[in-house]
């Protein structure tokens, strides 16, 4: 257990400022109308909660051991697998955020998504902090970093990146090819390949934040907020592994 006492504070502090962060910017005064105010308000309380989820369920996973146990009995398996396992966990909540349509099944979806993403992510963070003891903690302030500067750009820069969707689809498919010609044929998937996917989580955030920004979203608040809380947690999970690499 003294491992997890390490890992869930660094994980739970560097959440919570991202969390207050996005507070703080959630209704900026240059919206069209009291209406869509309340709804972008309504967006960034739902992106908190869902960040605030996360932590608690990772909280619990480490302070019972499940996280350790996870881990260790996925020790002999290709870690490409659980890399598999999270983009298609990304993809199937941003399908399901375009699909659905009523308030209950969008909670719904949201709801399965952090709780796939608290189990997916638990053994990575027990196998980080065991190969470079800190980095979760360093993984976490670039994150929030990155997350809020370009959710800014997003917001005030009055360009409309919602032209990268398709962009972002075409690219998703070809690093899942990635994965799976690394799974058959053993090549190594590099310092390279994460920044790469870092690029494509930040070029989602920019999407994401463009479409809140453009768009009607009243009465798909909890979808547009699913679709962002997907891009961020794909953002730290490469940012995560980049800087595993990087100091080792």
């Amino acid at each position: 257990m003294r491992h997890g006492a390490k890992v869930v504070p660094a994980l739970s502090s560097n959440l919570e400022q991202m969390n207050q962060t996005l507070s703080n910017h959630g209704a900026p005064s240059s919206l069209a109308s009291p209406e869509r105010a309340a709804a972008i308000t309504r967006v960034f309380g739902t992106l908190c909660l869902a960040v605030v989820s996360l932590v608690v369920i990772e909280v619990i996973l480490f302070r019972t051991g499940t996280a350790q146990s996870l881990a260790a009995r996925l020790a002999g398996v290709n870690w490409l697998f659980v890399l598999g396992a999270f983009m298609l966990a990304g993809w199937m909540a941003r399908g399901l955020a375009h699909r659905v349509g009523s308030p209950a099944a969008q909670w719904a979806g949201l709801a399965l998504y952090i709780g796939a993403q608290a189990l997916i992510l638990a053994p990575m963070l027990v196998w980080s902090e065991n190969s470079v003891p800190g980095v979760i903690n360093d993984a976490a302030r670039l994150t929030v970093a990155a997350t809020i500067g370009l959710m800014a750009v997003a917001w005030y820069s009055r360009h409309d990146f919602t032209f990268s969707r398709p962009f972002l689809m075409w690219s998703g498919w070809i690093a899942l090819a990635a994965i799976v010609f690394s799974l058959l044929t053993g090549f190594r998937l590099g310092i390279w390949f994460s920044a790469g996917m870092i690029l494509l989580a930040g070029a989602g955030i920019l999407n994401d934040t463009s479409k809140l920004r453009r768009r009607r979203i009243s009465g798909r608040e909890t979808a547009t907020a699913l679709e962002l809380f997907a891009s961020m947690a794909m953002l730290f999970w490469y940012v995560l592994r980049l800087s595993r690499q990087l100091q080792r």
